[in-house]
Order: structure tokens, then sequence, then C-alpha cells
């Protein structure tokens, strides 16, 4: 909060807004951001709730009887804990008031502690924690899912940072474009004037001057517009008084991307495969449990009174040794769901090897993209430079009145041309070798300060 604050300060201090504070507003005050933050605390409360129901639960038992003969209150309390093994440890305590219709009554109490585990199929970890399993499951998933998220924002804060920075560099272009056209246009009149060059030259110079300020107001428009766009980002408002200051230069980091099995671990996409992997083993074993009797062994103390008059005591003690079944010989639903588990598993199967695939071919596929516009970005250097050379030339030549005034039009365009190429260009290179390093998923905050210190 202290650093978005100082940040803030400095950028209403026109100050220039360099692009790790860019990032660091991206990451604290975009609404993705916090959409990620909710996203985790929803994962944790899914945890919480998870848990709860092998926490102690107390209860009040509160209920009135009529009947013909009789009518009965009964008051008490029953408080119960599940494990995780499916037993369930439990206890009650009741009183109860007997009003006959012949005028007598009677009061009862009752004190019982009891435990009930069950057998067979309903026993075990994996089958009565399997929401808890779940829950902590996509909650970890939800971490990672979240780092990825998180470089995806801070891919699209450098893009956004990188749009305002290129649109300014046009700006500069178009402002030095257009010098040389209003140099170039004087330059005609003035040899008009004394015979040198006919009207053509003069109305030629006149439509590319015209035509370079149409460009430098699109360039400042769409300035403008990039401003907006980052602004928009970090949720701030006073958008005329951020400066955004930096050269383009280019990143260099040496990736060594080796496409392998290793490369997998690494993925978000495919760790969530292996989450819904483990996840469905657990269904189909708990799934082919529910085949086996619902057997439930029950151990039960429990010591009553009863009396004419409230003070009843409790003396009275018994307790139960109990077996109970709940098994039926229709078990049409659990195999269906076997067999439709079955089918998921075959689908995920293929899925699985369907991505590796695909991750690999995504890897491979901006390693060669990143290989190209390094090419193009050497091309597009030279091509400037000799768009340069190419342009004196062209004014040495108009000057000694050799050429027309429309080689020299000619060569200013190519050579503004070649220089917003350029750019581009460097801009490409840069955000392809930050989405590979987001694949491999090291983009991060200390990415960012290491590559652009």
């Amino acid at each position: 909060m202290k650093l978005a604050l100082l940040i803030i300060l400095s950028i209403l201090n026109l100050n220039a807004l360099t692009i790790n504070e860019y990032i660091d507003l991206t990451l604290k005050q975009s609404n993705k951001s916090q959409d990620l933050n909710d996203n985790l605390i929803n994962a944790k409360l899914n945890i919480a709730s998870a848990k709860h129901r092998f926490e102690f639960i107390s209860s009040p038992i509160s209920s009135v009887n009529f009947n013909s003969n009789s009518n009965t209150q009964s008051i008490g309390l029953e408080g119960s804990q599940k494990n995780i093994y499916g037993g369930k440890s439990y206890g009650v305590i009741s009183t109860s008031r007997n009003d006959y219709s012949n005028g007598g009554d009677t009061y009862s109490s009752d004190a019982t502690i009891g435990y009930r585990q069950s057998l067979f199929g309903k026993f075990g970890e994996e089958y009565n924690t399997y929401e808890l399993i779940y829950a902590k499951e996509y909650f970890n998933l939800t971490k990672l899912k979240n780092r990825d998220d998180k470089a995806l924002l801070i891919y699209d804060g450098v893009r956004r940072y990188y749009l305002v920075l290129l649109a300014k560099r046009r700006v500069d272009i178009q402002e030095k474009s257009l010098k040389r056209a209003k140099e170039y246009y004087n330059a005609s009149i003035a040899k008009q004037l004394v015979g040198l060059v006919s009207k053509v030259d003069v109305h030629r110079a006149k439509l590319s001057l015209l035509n370079t300020k149409q460009a430098l107001y699109n360039a400042e428009k769409e300035f403008k517009n990039s401003i907006h766009e980052a602004s928009y980002l970090i949720n701030f408002d006073y958008d005329e008084e951020i400066i955004y200051e930096s050269e383009i230069e280019q990143l260099d980091y040496d990736l060594n991307i080796k496409v392998n099995g290793k490369l997998l671990n690494k993925r978000v996409d495919w760790q969530d495969i292996l989450v819904r992997e483990k996840l469905l083993n657990i269904e189909l074993s708990n799934a082919k449990k529910d085949f086996l009797p619902d057997v439930s062994l029950d151990l039960k103390y429990s010591k009553k009174g009863e009396d004419r008059d409230f003070n009843a005591k409790l003396n009275q003690e018994d307790w139960q040794v109990g077996i109970f079944s709940n098994y039926s010989f229709d078990k049409f639903n659990e195999k269906t769901k076997i067999t439709r588990l079955h089918l998921v598993k075959n689908r995920l199967k293929r899925d699985k090897e369907s991505l590796k695939r695909a991750i690999f071919k995504e890897i491979r596929e901006e390693k060669n993209t990143l290989i190209n516009y390094e090419d193009s970005l050497t091309i597009q250097k030279l091509k400037e430079i000799e768009a340069g050379k190419s342009l004196e030339v062209a004014k040495i030549r108009y000057e000694r009145g050799l050429s027309s005034n429309l080689d020299i039009i000619d060569a200013e365009s190519e050579y503004s041309n070649s220089q917003v190429n350029y750019i581009i260009q460097l801009v490409n290179y840069n955000l392809a070798l930050l989405n590979i390093a987001k694949s491999l998923n090291i983009l991060d905050e200390i990415f960012i300060k290491r590559m652009f210190n």
C-alpha cells in the first residue's frame, strides 16, 4: 500500500512512471488482481467448510407431543463429532415430563454416550474425506492458477506500457518527419520562384506536408488512447498526469528451453489434469466400495432415572451393542456410476496425451516465433539504416537539381515507415520472449525486475 501511495504521489508530481512501478500498480490495484485474491479466499473457505464436517456439533432437543391419554414435553442437548474413518462419537442429555389425562405426571432423565463406526464399504479416510481432499487439491491448484493468471496480468501490463511507448515514439518520428516536410515544401517554393522546378513539385511537397500532418494527428490520437488503456488497467483516473518515459530496448535473456517431460510439471493446465486424474481414481475406488454392505457397529452406554418428582436420579444403567446394515440388492445406480466413471477416465487419458502434445507444440511454436522476430528485427534495423542513407542521397540530388522532389518524398516515407516498423518488431520480440517465460511459468515480479532493471 505504501509503495502504491509513493508511486501515485510520484505520478502527481509529474515524474516518470517506470515499467517496474507500473507492474507493481497492476498487481496491487487492477480489478483482475483483486479477483485473484478473492479466488484464493474462496478456495480457503471450501477447505474450512469441508473440515467443519468433522468438528464437534451440538444442537438443542425440544419437543411437545399430544395424544388422547397424555402429553410429553422434552428438552435436552445432543452433541456429536464425526471422524475421518467413518465413525461418530455422540452424547445426549435430556429430560422429559409426561402428563396423563387421569391427573398424574412423571419425570424422566437420560444421559447417553456412544460411538458408531461404519465398516466395509463406508470405512476409510479417502471415502469419508473426499470433500476435504477435493477442497485441498483445488486450493493448491487455485494457487497455481493464480500464479498463472498473475503472469498473464504482468504480460498484459508490459504490453500496455509498451503500447504507450510505441505510440509516443511514433509521435516523435512524425514530428521530425513533419519538420522535414515543411523544409521540403519551403525549398520547393523557393526553387519554383527562380524557375528551377515546376509548379508540380510545389503541389507534391504540399500534399506530402498535409499527409504528414494527418499522420501526426493519428499518432497523437493513438498515443492518448494508449495512455487511457494503460491507466484503465491500474484503475487510475488521472491519465493526463501519467508520464511514461523509457526507451524500448531489446531484452536479453537465455531461457534455455528444453521441451521435455520436466517442462510439464511447471504448467498449470498439466497440474489441473493430474488433480482431476487423482480425484477421479479416488471417486472410482469409493464407487466400488458402495457395492459392499453398509454395516455399522454401535456401542452405547446410558444412565436413566424416572420419578414423579422433578428430582429424578440417574440410577438405572444400560449399555447396548448393535450392528446395523443398510444394503439393497438393487445396485443399478452403483453399477451405472462406475461405468460412467470409467468412461470419464478413458476420456481423461486421451485428454492427457492430447494436452501433452499441445503443450510441446505451443512451446516449439513460441520458440520459433521468437527466433523469427529476432531475425526480422535484425533485417528491419538494416532497412532503417539503408532508408536513412537513401533519404540523404535524395536530398542531395534534389538540392543539386538532379531529380524532382518525388524521390525525396518517397525516401522520406520509406524512412519514417522503417523507423516505426523497427520499433514494432522490437516490441514484438520482447513480448514474444515474455510470452515464452509465461508458458514456462517463470514470468513473475522477480523476472520483470531482472529484465527491466
